[in-house]
């Protein structure tokens, strides 16, 4: 029985991975960063888990809460050093994502904390990581091609990506202005001082949807205002049609 892993999904890819066979459904909302939030679902459908999906879920929230705690004080110790600098940051993706729309950020994992931050800070940015203790290459932060740079903390052995584009590609790396979408942003319930992308950057997006980082927009806790789910879904699904577009001349 999959129907409950598969109930935040949108229809099409519940269709699609309905099909999977068990292990294999388990398999690719791993792989798409599904898996604790489809459990969490379906342990409150089902009011609690049994078996191999009771296991999977006391590793997962372990993992997830360890994690979530060392990004907390990652976070609590680089907002406030760039901040000392003069450089607004803006949470992206899974970080930003995952103390937003879910009920506790272990529920959305992720592998490092993505950083938004005006493209003309991003040296004064760099400086304020190295001196908080993070590790840097050595020279990403003058890579004008990629557009990010990350930091290592050895303290946690956690990492901060830092963004100062939306897009690898160049015509599109910088369509966006870094002052009105910080003017917009919202306030994250924690860590102090940890702010996101607002509702309206989302529906802007909808409108230029080439922007949105495919691996984000996902289903979100149900806690989430139906129309903001929608906003999701549908930016979603209009930005697979423009990367295909793209990918496939």
């Amino acid at each position: 029985m999959t129907d409950d892993l598969l109930a935040l999904l949108s229809p099409a890819i519940r269709k699609e991975w309905g099909a999977l066979g068990v292990t294999d459904l388990i398999a690719q909302l791993q792989r798409h960063r599904l898996l604790p939030i489809a459990l969490a679902h379906a342990r409150q459908a089902n009011g609690g888990l049994d078996g191999l999906r009771a296991g999977l879920w006391d590793a997962l929230m372990a993992a997830g809460r360890s994690d979530a705690a060392k990004d907390r004080r990652l976070l609590e110790r680089v907002l406030p050093a760039l901040a000392a600098r003069g450089c607004r940051a803006l949470l992206l993706k899974g970080a930003a994502l995952g103390r937003w729309l879910y009920v506790a950020p272990e529920l959305r994992p992720g592998s490092d904390v993505d950083l938004l931050i005006d493209a003309r800070m991003r040296l004064d940015a760099h400086a304020a990581l190295v001196a908080a203790g993070l590790q840097s290459d050595g020279y990403s932060q003058h890579d004008l091609a990629s557009n990010q740079a990350p930091y290592v903390d050895p303290e946690t052995g956690r990492q901060i990506d830092l963004h100062w584009a939306l897009n690898v590609v160049p015509e599109l790396a910088c369509r966006f202005d870094f002052a009105q979408l910080d003017q917009d942003a919202i306030d994250l319930s924690e860590p102090a001082g940890a702010r996101a992308l607002g509702r309206e950057e989302l529906r802007r997006l909808r409108q230029d949807p080439v922007e949105v980082d495919l691996r984000d927009v996902e289903a979100p806790h149900p806690r989430v205002p139906e129309e903001v789910v929608q906003d999701l879904l549908e930016a979603r699904d209009l930005a697979t049609k423009r990367l295909d577009a793209i990918e496939r001349p």
